[in-house]
This record gives structure tokens, sequence and C-alpha cells, in this order.
């Protein structure tokens, strides 16, 4: 926007009014990114602002939803005051007042106020060089130009899918804020948008007003997923994406053979607590990974579990038969993160082969030996072993470098096991 980021900065003040903010964003959504389908994504301010483009009779047509990250249903009377006195306050005086602000640096009021307890030394600094960027004349002018807010008529009047984002520990906007909203958005004038298309606010913990920064890992899967399931928007999915470029290829032709061949063959070790091995899936005719070759090098295996989708293996099973290895086939379809019959299907698995010889190894495998393999061993670990999300997916890398390839399947295992418990009415978050 105007005087934000490598944009001009424009001397006066009609500029920054949110007429012409909208004016401008209506101007660019209408040529340079033209589209018959535009979602709006907006933070903070920006909420605003995109839910107002929303419902303008030239843009209405082609939005499909709104991502509203940290929004503001009103302002309170304490707020506006405030707002009024830094519309009349001279510059200079805000400059001292941003200045004392400031001290500590990424410990600092200013950082403080925008990012939650668990925001990252990294992340600290980041906000600390966003604020230090942020010109008080330009700012100011901002801040003059809020000559209204989106009001409870407005969002009612809404029509498209919404998801709502904030952190629970956010200082500047209340996560209370976006129970209000979808309170108004259920009661759409025309009954339109359902419980399903407006779900009930994701308030992730830990975070702050900065949610997308601090909690990336969170609330981009929520978005995707979002945006996939509730809106149409199927294109946007990347198991979509990659299903859709790979259809009709051979995973055995000279181009991904060769792939294959530069795969490592096993983890170099035990997959964090546990007594699993991640590898890619055994050839017969190869000589240094066949059902003979394995037995030889990794005797400390006990079972070999099969999670390719191939119901023939390029191996022949029988040949586990005579060695003390027992082959297990569980399938599961490529290029998609395993389903959660799938994950219970192995856990299971898993649990009779260790009832049954506790001291052996487990090597699991899928195509490479990445993906789905990584997958489920890190649902394993963050089911029966009470590790974290994140230290799995760790876990899972440092034994098997680079660890888990596609970052669907990164998603889904956040999607299933690290979000919290969410409420119709914000109760269950403190609120």
């Amino acid at each position: 926007m105007v005087g934000c980021g490598k944009s001009d900065v424009v001397g006066g003040w009609s500029a920054y009014t949110m007429t012409s903010l909208l004016s401008d964003l209506t101007a660019l959504l209408t040529t340079r990114y033209r589209s018959s389908s535009t979602v709006l994504i907006g933070h903070s301010y920006g909420c605003t602002l995109a839910t107002l483009l929303s419902l303008t009779p030239t843009l209405r047509p082609s939005i499909r939803a709104l991502v509203l990250l940290s929004p503001k249903a009103q302002f309170t009377p304490a707020q506006d005051r405030s707002l009024r006195f830094v519309r009349w306050c001279p510059d200079w005086i805000v400059d001292a007042m941003r200045l004392r602000d400031r001290r500590g640096g990424t410990k600092s009021a200013s950082v403080d106020r925008l990012v939650g307890s668990e925001a990252s030394e990294e992340v600290r600094r980041r906000q600390l060089r966003w604020n230090l960027g942020s010109r008080t004349r330009v700012w100011r002018r901002m801040i003059a130009g809020v000559d209204r807010w989106v009001t409870k008529t407005e969002w009612e009047m809404v029509s498209v899918p919404v998801l709502l984002v904030g952190g629970k520990e956010d200082k500047v906007v209340s996560p209370h804020d976006m129970y209000e909203i979808r309170s108004c958005l259920l009661q759409n004038a025309h009954a339109t948008l359902t419980a399903t298309q407006v779900p009930p606010p994701f308030v992730i913990p830990g975070a702050g007003h900065q949610t997308m920064l601090e909690k990336p890992e969170l609330v981009n899967p929520v978005a995707l997923n979002f945006l996939n399931k509730s809106c149409g928007c199927e294109a946007m999915d990347p198991t979509w994406q990659i299903l859709h470029k790979t259809r009709g290829e051979n995973k055995w032709d000279l181009k991904n053979y060769e792939k294959w061949k530069r795969m490592p063959t096993i983890s170099s070790t035990t997959i964090g607590p546990s007594l699993f091995r991640g590898m890619k899936v055994m050839r017969q005719t190869d000589p240094d990974h066949s059902p003979s070759a394995f037995f030889a090098k990794y005797p400390e295996v006990g079972y070999v579990i099969d999670i390719s989708h191939d119901s023939s293996p390029p191996y022949r099973p029988s040949d586990f038969d005579r060695s003390n290895v027992c082959y297990v086939k569980l399938g599961t379809v490529s290029k998609i993160p395993p389903s959660r019959n799938d994950v219970a299907r192995f856990i299971e698995c898993v649990k009779r082969c260790w009832g049954e010889r506790p001291d052996v190894q487990i090597a699991v495998h899928c195509h490479y030996g990445f993906n789905r393999t990584g997958f489920v061993i890190c649902c394993y670990l963050i089911e029966e072993m009470a590790v974290s999300v994140p230290d799995a997916i760790k876990c899972f890398a440092a034994a098997r470098p680079p660890g888990i390839r596609h970052t669907h399947f990164k998603d889904e295992l956040y999607l299933r096991y690290a979000l919290p418990e969410r409420s119709e009415t914000g109760d269950a978050d403190g609120e």
C-alpha cells in the first residue's frame, strides 16, 4: 500500500484514507491482478480492507473466500480516543514516544506488544526491523485515514466462506473479536453461509498479533485446508498438483530409476527414541539393495513393513520365508499422506510386531522412503511415544536426511496433532 514497504510516500493526507486505499486495491485487482477467482488474505487492518473489498460491486462476483488473520470487530471508546490523540500529535512527539517504546531492542515493549511468549529471537529481530522501518508520518496518516470500520450490517452481508485465525496472546486484538465476527457472519441476511464455511476460529497458543509470522507451521496448513475443503479451491492443494503433474508417470523409467539409485538405502540410525529404520524399496536385481543383500547387511532388522502402493513389489517377498526377517504388507496411496485408518493399521501392526520381538528393529519403506515412510513413523512417535510434531519431524530428518520432502505431508501432521481444540463460543480458549 502507499507509503509501505517499497511503495512511494505521498505527501498530504488524502491518499491514506480508507476510501483511497480501497480505490487503489480495487484498481490493482481489476487490472494487474484481475482474476475470476480471487482469495483475499488480510492481517490486522488488512482484514477490514479485505472485507470491504469483498463487498464492492466491482469485485464481489470474483471473490471466492476471505482468510482473516487477527481481525478486529470494532474499536472501543478508549482505542478511539488513542487514535484521535495520534492524529493530532506532532511527528516529533510521536518519534520520541516510539524511541522510548523501542528501548530494550528485541525485548522492548514495541516488540512484546506484537508477538507472543513463544516467538523466537529471529522473529523478534524481524519485528524490530519492521518497527524501525515504519515511518512516523506514514503511520500517522494511516491512523488518521481510519474514518470507518466494518459495521455489523456489513459483516452480515458477506457471502463467501471466511476463515478466522488469531493468536491466544494477542495484545492488540482480543481473540474474542473473532467470535463476535463469526456470530455476525452466521447471521447473514441471505442465509448463504453455513458453519462449515465459517468454521470456529483457530486460536493459536503461544502466538501474539503476528500469528502467521510466529506460527507458520500451523497457520499455513489451516488456511490451505480451508481453501481446499470449504471453498472448492482444489487446484491449490499440493496433493492435487503433484497427482496432476505425475499422472501417467512410470516410477521405474530411466529418470526415476536413476533417482532411486541416488537415494540412500536406509536411515543411518534408528529414528528418535524408537527402533524404526526408514528405507527405500528394494529391487530384486539390484546388487546393493535386494532382499539377499539386505539380510546380510542388516541382521538387526526383524521386520520389513512395506507401505508402497504396489500390490507386487519389485522384489520377491517369498525370499523372507527363508530368513529371520518377517515381511508385512500395508499398502498406502502414493503422493498422499496416509489416512487416519492407514495410520491406525500401521500402529496396530507395529505393536503386534514388537509384542512378538521387542528388541528387533523395524524397517519401513514406501518407494523412496521419505514422505509416506516419514509420515507413518512420525505418527507413531507422536501417538505412542508422546513426541511433539516438530520433534518427530526433526528426528526423522536427522536419521534420514533431508527428512519428509513434501510440505503437505508435514502440514497434515500439524493439522492432525498440533492444532488446539476449538469451541463455538471461545470459552475453551479462555476468552
